[in-house]
């Protein structure tokens, strides 16, 4: 199997120890904190962030510094003994009341089970896409060091994320001439 990406692709870029990477990096950093409600606040037109689930703290906490303090975290053994009858999640909750009950039976349809991994549940892994996966039964496919002819602006930029599309077919057919390669095996 065959494994295409690229480390500069500007939105699937991994974040590094001076920046916060690309946009889908950024998007999974910021799922659910506060800042959004401001966002939100400023009632820009079209936009709407969602404000749930992701690293943001539940209010409930925040206030209460006996069991949350900025910068340091929640506090470990205040939560002990802490039961179902206080049913308050630790970060922000989702907006869909009904993943609230108690005894939720975890089964939801398509449309919400889409919408929590996009607005309220965040990655634990960089993005696929960014970074070879060294896994032996995988060939890596690197779309920045196998292109052809390299165009004048990849040559200084690297290959970026709609490359695939917006660069001559001169440019890239190598690619799609690997495509063929793997469909046909």
């Amino acid at each position: 199997m065959r494994y295409v990406y690229s480390q500069s692709d500007e939105v699937l870029e991994s974040p590094r120890s001076l920046g916060l990477g690309g946009a889908w990096a950024k998007q999974e950093l910021f799922k659910g904190v506060s800042i959004w409600k401001g966002v939100n606040g400023l009632h820009i037109e079209n936009v709407n962030v969602a404000c749930e689930g992701g690293w943001g703290i539940n209010s409930y906490f925040a206030i209460r510094p006996y069991y949350y303090l900025p910068l340091k975290g929640f506090i470990g053994f205040r939560f002990r003994g802490y039961s179902d009858s206080v049913i308050q999640p630790l970060f922000t909750p989702f907006t869909d009341s009904s993943l609230h009950r108690n005894g939720f039976d975890g089964r939801v349809d398509d449309i919400l089970r889409a919408r929590m991994l996009g607005d309220a549940i965040p990655a634990e892994s960089f993005a696929t896409g960014a970074n070879p996966l060294a896994i032996e039964s995988v060939v890596d496919y690197d779309m920045a060091a196998h292109r052809q002819n390299g165009s004048p602006r990849m040559l200084k930029t690297g290959w970026r994320h709609s490359d695939i599309k917006n660069v001559a077919f001169y440019y890239v057919y190598s690619i799609f001439e690997e495509f063929i390669k793997e469909r046909n095996k």
